[in-house]
């Protein structure tokens, strides 16, 4: 087969369809000196530059606009007072024109994919405890999340239509015991993941990421409308090998982020070859679990590189 663009190779293996290689991606969170509208753009232009992954993933890392006075969300009635934000201001004003830059910045044919981080991970952000929150109270916490609901969808249109993104990660979360029952995530989270992903859809690319290092709610998130399936396989399972036998999606991961950290790139590289033969080389983005830690040795990320290239066309 010869060789694909970037843009090709993604969007057919999000298809599930054969390609020249697999695609591969690393991510990292930014640092607050890499906060402000240049400052993030030129922070992910240049790890794009320097690791040359399948695609652009950005992953913006500032905080969401609370109410004023309530930064955190330790009163419950706190809920009440979220308004809609204008994405065109604020925090979310400040990731769109860095992400207009990094889409105007990047090869035509390489996708962009913009981190949009799920309205409970942003409830936990406001309140840790916000899981008691609605078992005290859950209509009044609800109105605050649908709003932060709104807020993101808002966001993703705007990304979509003003900056031109290829498509989109969503980082689901509550989706482990860790946080709350199966039942309480499908009664207080899902929704509005759904909801999220059905604005999502506009574009080409969506990747749907079940986070959670514990045993995490795998079939409960299978049904999203998304192209793929994220998730940390080495740790909370299933393994590839299964999970290709529960959903029809691409997938995406293989590599244990966490191992990452403190393994040698060669034992990176022989779980990344593993990763592809479950796979049955087709239809996987090799990935870490979840973000790699900035201290992850940069061979040990680069690793994932060396996997898809040995392993193009041997599965």
């Amino acid at each position: 087969m010869d060789e694909l663009t970037k843009y090709q190779r993604v969007l057919r293996t999000l298809r599930c369809e054969k390609t020249d290689r697999l695609p591969w991606t690393a991510f990292l969170h930014s640092t607050v000196q890499d906060r402000g509208v240049r400052e993030f753009a030129n922070y992910t232009l240049n790890f794009y530059r320097r690791f040359e992954p399948d695609y652009v993933k950005v992953m913006c890392d500032e905080n969401y606009d609370s109410p004023v006075n309530f930064q955190y969300c330790w009163d419950i009635k706190a809920w009440n007072l979220f308004e809609p934000l204008n994405p065109h201001k604020g925090a979310f004003g400040r990731q769109l024109e860095s992400i207009k830059i990094i889409r105007d910045k990047t090869a035509p044919d390489v996708p962009v994919i913009v981190t949009v981080y799920s309205s409970f991970h942003w409830a936990t952000r406001l309140n840790r405890d916000v899981v008691k929150q609605y078992r005290e109270d859950a209509p009044t916490v609800d109105r605050g999340v649908s709003t932060i609901t709104d807020s993101l969808v808002a966001f993703v249109k705007a990304c979509i239509n003003e900056a031109g993104v290829d498509g989109f990660y969503h980082g689901v979360f509550g989706c482990e015991p860790f946080w709350m029952s199966e039942e309480e995530f499908k009664r207080w989270s899902l929704p509005h993941d759904r909801r999220v992903f059905a604005a999502m859809r506009e574009a080409p690319m969506v990747i749907g990421h079940i986070h959670g290092l514990q045993k995490s709610y795998f079939d409960a998130c299978e049904p999203f409308d998304c192209d793929a399936l994220s998730w940390e396989d080495r740790t909370a399972g299933p393994s590839i090998a299964e999970a290709r036998k529960k959903t029809k999606k691409c997938l995406v991961g293989g590599v244990d982020h966490e191992k990452a950290l403190v393994s040698s790139a060669e034992d990176v590289y022989r779980e990344a070859v593993d990763a592809i033969r479950q796979s049955g080389g087709y239809g996987l983005i090799v990935a870490p679990g979840c973000t790699f830690d900035s201290r992850t040795p940069v061979p040990n990320m680069l690793a994932l590189r060396r996997a898809v290239y040995d392993c193009a066309g041997k599965y």
